[in-house]
């Protein structure tokens, strides 16, 4: 089943924004993107499946800036 959605996501709710690759992804330069947010109870966590890999870590980067610039998001370890 091929299915495509869109979710909106405020910037002040993202929680949480990672970079996954299975072995596989990693041969061919893909990556999953995951946000996770708050307050939300029908969308806990948004992802992206097989972005080229450079484009899901911009995006990270991008979505990480933002966020926190709403003071929403801290990365892990602060």
């Amino acid at each position: 089943v091929w299915t495509r959605r869109i979710w909106v996501v405020p910037h002040s709710k993202v929680q949480f924004v990672s970079v996954s690759q299975s072995p596989f992804q990693r041969r061919l330069k893909l990556a999953n993107l995951e946000v996770q947010t708050a307050g939300s109870r029908v969308i806990k966590e948004a992802r992206v499946i097989d972005l080229p890999a450079a484009e899901a870590e911009a995006l990270q980067d991008a979505l990480a800036d933002r966020a926190n610039a709403y003071g929403a998001w801290q990365p892990e370890g602060v």
